[in-house]
């Protein structure tokens, strides 16, 4: 599932503007246990953090606007350039 249909999904549900850990990893293409194996890397390399009133929640925008910058970066996933 791309990033496009994950988000046309979420914003179709009553939590449109919030993800949960299954549509971030979604978004991502990670299953949710790689998701939060890597979170802390992720978080490291500026993933946005969860919603502090929305426990377990994060920005669907602000995980979908991390993505499309994150794919501008010319390194490769072993951080060499």
């Amino acid at each position: 599932m791309d990033i496009a249909a994950v988000s046309q999904s979420a914003m179709s549900s009553p939590q449109s503007l919030t993800w949960g850990p299954a549509e971030v990893a979604a978004a991502l293409g990670l299953t949710e246990a790689s998701f939060r194996a890597r979170r802390p890397d992720l978080e490291a390399a500026g993933f946005p953090r969860r919603l502090p009133a929305l426990r377990g929640r994060w920005s669907a925008e602000a995980v979908t606007a991390w993505i499309a910058l994150a794919g501008t970066d010319e390194r490769d996933e072993g951080g060499r350039a």
